[in-house]
């Protein structure tokens, strides 16, 4: 498992970076930062396990493509973590 990769999906380049937080009992979360071209920067949004074992994006207002790739983005963190 790497604590940061990036992926490709539909288009768009995400870059992952894995983050503890005590506060979360040592849970894991992720950081997902792309490039938004309708606001001409990079924006930044976090993904947390669910109680069923998903990766979901946490509520944040983003373009909807990154919505629609929610378990895109799930996948390829379950593969990360799946990888020795």
């Amino acid at each position: 498992m790497q604590a940061q990769f990036t992926k490709t999906l539909n288009g768009h380049e995400y870059e992952f970076h894995q983050v503890g937080y005590p506060q979360f009992r040592d849970q894991l979360v992720y950081h997902i930062s792309f490039y938004n071209e309708e606001l001409d920067k990079r924006e930044t949004f976090r993904m947390k396990l669910d109680e069923e074992g998903m990766w979901k994006i946490q509520a944040q207002v983003l373009p909807d493509y990154v919505h629609d790739a929610e378990l895109d983005l799930n996948d390829a963190i379950q593969d990360n973590q799946n990888t020795q």
